[in-house]
This record gives C-alpha cells, structure tokens and sequence, in this order.
C-alpha cells in the first residue's frame, strides 16, 4: 500500500464486507425459527448483532490506517531527510 488511494479502497472494500457479513447474520437472526429463539429475545440478538457489527467496522481500519502512517509516510520522511543529510558541503 503506497498511496492514498490505495488506503481508501482498503478501507472502503473492508467496510462493505464487514457491512455482508452483518446482514447476512441478522437474516440467520431474522429465519430463526420461534421454537428455537423466541420473538421477544430475537430483538436483543439483533440488537446484539448490529452493535457488535457498528463496533468491529469502526475498530477495522485502525490497523491499516496506523500502517499507512507509520511505514509510508515514515518511509517518505526519511527519504527526504537522508537527502538532506547527504547534501555536499561547500
């Protein structure tokens, strides 16, 4: 990952799989049968579902945004500083 754009479709790809991967648990949630899980618990797992789902989209990225930042930028930094470093003296 080198560039911006590159972090973005990360990211947006990453989000849109978390987003699947949540709807189709809340369908497992919905087809239940009421023998299985009753109408009344059958909101809190829903519930359950969605905020779990909220929680680990919003805690996804951290990982690939903190390595953008540390190795690419940091990496562009110290380009720029070693050449300055290497500069001829007059």
């Amino acid at each position: 990952m080198e560039s911006l754009y590159e972090l973005f479709w990360l990211i947006g790809v990453n989000d849109f799989i978390l987003k699947f991967a949540a709807v189709v648990a809340k369908i497992f949630v919905v087809l239940t049968p009421a023998s299985v899980l009753p109408c009344k618990r059958r909101g809190k797992y829903f519930l359950f579902v969605e905020r779990s789902s909220q929680l680990h989209r919003e805690l996804a990225p951290i990982q690939v945004n903190y390595y953008f930042l540390k190795i690419v930028l940091m990496t562009h930094c110290f380009i720029v500083n070693e050449s300055a470093f290497f500069k001829k003296k007059p």
